[in-house]
């Protein structure tokens, strides 16, 4: 018999996971704080549950998509949470992007239930990656609870195993590192030239002919032009809030890290400070 899944967190990427699940196999058992969310999740097929504690009682398999290490720690560890009611034997999976550190105090946590956790952040374009299954998942933790989660994972994603728990972590703060410090280049090389007078898109023409700009800085300078032209509308606002506290949070994390070995990330540590203006969240556009 196969595994019944559950997953915490229907936002964006939590809700397109939902969704996937309940055409590739037997529904998701699925809970959020917000109730529409559910609702519309229950209308593409899942099954809602009343609490997270009821779903982890239900469950063989909990997939966490929240958005902080504070979400995961209090869905994880609270008092209502995962590990008040989960089954020993089942299996964790947490698809936020944390700290390594987070990871090691939530796979203890679980251990002491009998529960195993692995760490399994995402890496893509988001909705889109999961809607084809080209999404991939960093899996860190044991090759057995990894091989006990492959299966479920695979019916959204790529799996790609990155070592003892921790490294999967680690390798998303890395590639968010490069993404973000990536962006903040793009934006920097549109404003000066359109401060120099040059035509408004022909830095991206030329840099994405060149191989300079990459496909997800090209897609990031669309939606940056959309907004500095005052193209919005409330929920494009709400979630360049949600991006511009998530990449502060991420590099952050990558800088604790990098520090925690003897690496100085510069760029990081000052990219970390732009969210806001990258992502046009208050009326400061350069």
């Amino acid at each position: 018999m196969s595994d019944t899944v559950g997953l915490v967190g229907l936002g964006f990427i939590g809700a397109s996971i939902g969704e996937r699940l309940a055409i590739t196999g037997e529904p998701p058992v699925v809970f959020d704080l917000v109730t529409e969310r559910i609702d519309r999740a229950v209308a593409h097929g899942a099954v809602a549950a009343t609490s997270v504690g009821d779903l982890a009682g239900r469950c063989d398999v909990v997939l966490v998509c929240v958005q902080t290490d504070e979400q995961c720690l209090d869905v994880i560890t609270g008092g209502d949470g995962v590990l008040a009611t989960a089954r020993a034997g089942s299996v964790v999976g947490v698809l936020s992007t944390v700290s390594p550190r987070t990871i090691e105090e939530l796979a203890r946590a679980a251990g002491e239930r009998g529960v195993d956790l692995l760490e399994v952040p995402m890496a893509g374009q988001g909705a889109k990656s999961v809607a084809d299954a080209s999404m991939f998942v960093l899996a860190g933790g044991d090759d057995a609870v990894r091989d006990r989660l492959r299966p479920t994972l695979e019916r959204f994603a790529r799996v790609i195993d990155t070592g003892p728990l921790g490294s999967g972590s680690a390798l998303k703060l890395a590639h968010n590192v490069m993404v973000y410090v990536s962006r903040i280049g793009a934006l920097e090389a549109v404003e000066l030239a359109r401060a120099a007078g040059v035509r408004d898109g022909l830095v991206a023409e030329l840099t994405a002919q060149t191989g300079t700009l990459s496909e997800q800085s090209e897609v990031w300078l669309g939606i940056y032009e959309d907004r500095r032209r005052g193209h919005s509308s409330p929920e494009m606002d709400h979630n360049m809030t949600v991006a511009s506290d998530l990449f502060a949070k991420d590099l952050r994390h990558a800088v604790a890290v990098g520090a925690e070995h003897g690496i100085v990330l510069a760029a990081s540590a000052v990219a970390s400070h732009f969210g806001d203006q990258m992502y046009l969240v208050r009326e400061h556009a350069p």
